[in-house]
Order: structure tokens, then sequence, then C-alpha cells
């Protein structure tokens, strides 16, 4: 079966929090919509930028029924449904599915490292226990977090035996050369960029764009690198990007990035983050944001 790519930026929503560290519903989507009016093409909410792994089941889905709920087009979202127990993966996924999203992205279950076949395995399942046609599922591989490898084999297997279900792979892994492998040998599927360091590679490999938590600071500059890649302003707008990490890489890096929201929206809650993540202070986020908005402003002049 033939897929229908997407293509574009996709921006990873920050998940801001009230008081009590429960989901700020009402902030969220406020900031989805600032990510979209900003330029992205469309959102992957509830992946690691918006700290899935700290947030319940139903809590999650009370962000995904928020979403569809909202005048926000579902066919612009790719949803994370990532749960080391199948059940919850499959109750996420179905919930997404039928909240109309264009792709659920889907981490394996990484606390018991598996095999190849132990990875195909935990696909073919929760493929089976979604149980839905309507069913676009993207992998979500990041190996240096998760301590996950996908080979080309298993990657080609779950291409092969699930033909316009499993769509692609969004990878975070930060390695140029395996982008180029994996853009060379699944050309027909979906190759996105997962990882802000290797935006450009993601395009020079062949890939249908990119999933960017820098999105939430500078949206453009990621909007730029796609659609400027073969050009020397993709080039100067990647190694921007990079300043841009190193000054976020000082500090807890997606609290860093809530400290910048606060700082940009002059709204101190936005810093807050569910533990084990620590949030930056005013001084810190104040401090953050005028360092990466200097990297704009000199190369703007």
């Amino acid at each position: 079966m033939a897929i229908e790519k997407m293509h574009g930026v996709y921006g990873a929503p920050l998940l801001p929090v009230d008081a009590a560290l429960n989901p700020d519903i009402p902030r969220y989507l406020e900031h989805c919509r600032w990510l979209l009016a900003e330029g992205c093409d469309g959102l992957m909410p509830l992946g690691s930028t918006g700290e899935s792994h700290s947030f319940t089941v139903d809590e999650r889905l009370r962000v995904i029924d928020a979403l569809a709920a909202s005048e926000m087009d579902m066919g612009r979202m790719l949803i994370g449904t990532n749960a080391l127990a199948l059940p919850d993966a499959a109750r996420l996924a179905r919930h997404a599915v039928d909240a109309g999203a264009a792709r659920i992205c889907v981490q394996p279950a990484f606390y018991y490292k598996p095999t190849d076949d132990g990875l195909y395995g935990y696909y073919a399942k929760l493929i089976e226990m979604i149980g839905d046609a309507r069913t676009r599922l993207m992998i979500y591989d990041w190996a240096p977090n998760t301590g996950v490898d996908f080979s080309l084999e298993v990657l080609g297997r779950l291409y092969a035996d699930f033909p316009g279900i499993v769509t692609g792979i969004k990878d975070s892994d930060g390695d140029a050369e395996l982008l180029q492998a994996r853009g060379a040998a699944f050309p027909e599927h979906e190759l996105f960029g997962g990882t802000d360091v290797t935006a450009l590679a993601a395009m020079q490999a062949g890939g249908c764009g990119i999933m960017s938590s820098v999105a939430n600071v500078a949206p453009g500059h990621i909007c730029g690198i796609y659609r400027a890649w073969q050009r020397p302003e993709g080039a100067r707008l990647q190694a921007e990007v990079h300043e841009m990490l190193a000054i976020i890489k000082r500090h807890s890096y997606f609290a860093a990035l809530k400290g910048f929201t606060a700082a940009r929206t002059g709204e101190p809650g936005w810093a807050r983050v569910r533990p084990p993540l620590l949030a930056l202070d005013e001084a810190e986020c104040r401090s953050l944001k005028a360092e990466i908005d200097a990297v704009g402003k000199r190369a703007a002049a």
C-alpha cells in the first residue's frame, strides 16, 4: 500500500503544569496555537519534550481530548503514545487514532532491552491490540536515551509486514550517517529528523521533515532550515541552532525550554516542571532567553 507521506516541521509542544503540577490545559492549547502561528506545519504532542513519561495515561488521554475538542486540525497532529506497559501504549494509541490524529509515534518498551525479534513482536502486538485499519504508526527512535537500537533489518520487516500502517521513523539519534543509511534503504517511507542537532542532515538524507523541541524557542529557525536546506541559509540557521542548543544544554534541557517560555511570555508558571526535573529560577529564565535571543539578533545584524 502506497503511503501518502507527511511533510514539514512538527513542533513538539511543552506541556505546562499548574501550581499543583497538573496539566495546565488552557495554557497548553494557547502554546500549541502559538507554534502553529509561528510557522509549524503541525505538532507532535506528548513526546519527550512534553514530559510524557512523567504523566499518567489518564492525564495524557485528557490532553488528547482537549486537542480534539479545540479548533486545531487533528490531521496536523502526530501524537506520542509511549508507555512501558503494552496495554497502556495500546490504550493511548487507540484514543489518538479515534481522535483523528494523522500519526501515532511510538517508542519501544525500552526498560527490558529487546532483541530485533522482540522489537518486531512489540510493534506487531501493539498494532493487533489497536485493531484499527486507520492506524498510521511512526516508530520513535531515540537510542541514546532508550538504549534500544533499530537495525535496518527490523525496520524492513515492519515496513514489509505492515504496509500502510507503519509509515516511517522519527530518528532522534543525532547520527547523520544513520539518517543517510535509513533514507537510502527506505526512500518510500517517512524519515523525520527527531533531534534539532541533525535537522539539516535529515533533510539532506531525503527526509520528509523535522520534529523539533527547539521550535518552542526558535520556530523561525527550524522552519527556515526545512525550507532552505538546499541553500546556504539552511546551513547558517543550523549553525545558529547549534549555538542555541549549547546554551540550553548548560541547564536541564526540558526545564530550560520551559524557562525560556516563562521569560518569553512573562508567565512565571511556565517554568514549572514535574519531578525529577528541576525548574530554573526567574533570573536563570531571563538570562537564558537573553543569550538565545542574542544569537538570532547577531545573525540578523
